[in-house]
This record gives structure tokens, sequence and C-alpha cells, in this order.
């Protein structure tokens, strides 16, 4: 089994929900994750920011 089609069978199992692009090769495959890691993080600091307005608007009105 090609290591980029073990992760394509993997990151659907890891990541349910998400969508991932079809992989060629290894080089595609470090691509796809690199930049998916970074979407997330950014979506994940975006929830961080909303969920602090909004304590503050709790605690402070």
């Amino acid at each position: 089994l090609a290591p980029e089609e073990w992760l394509r069978r993997r990151l659907p199992q890891w990541f349910p929900g998400e969508t991932f692009p079809e992989m060629h090769d290894l080089q595609e495959a470090y691509e796809m994750i690199t930049n998916r890691f970074e979407e997330w993080k950014e979506r994940q600091r975006l929830v961080g920011v909303a969920q602090g307005v909004e304590q503050g608007r709790a605690q402070w009105g």
C-alpha cells in the first residue's frame, strides 16, 4: 500500500466531516495537509476570539 493511499484512507477517519482532495504523491499529500492544518489553526483561533468576545460581553455587559 503506497503511503499516499494509506493517508487517503485514514484522513477521513481521523477528521470526520472534512473532505480531502485527491493525492497523487507524497509531495501533494504534504502540501495538502500543511495547508489544511493552517486553515484549521486559523479557524480555531477565530473561534477562540469569538468566545472571548462573548465572555467579555456577558461579564461586562
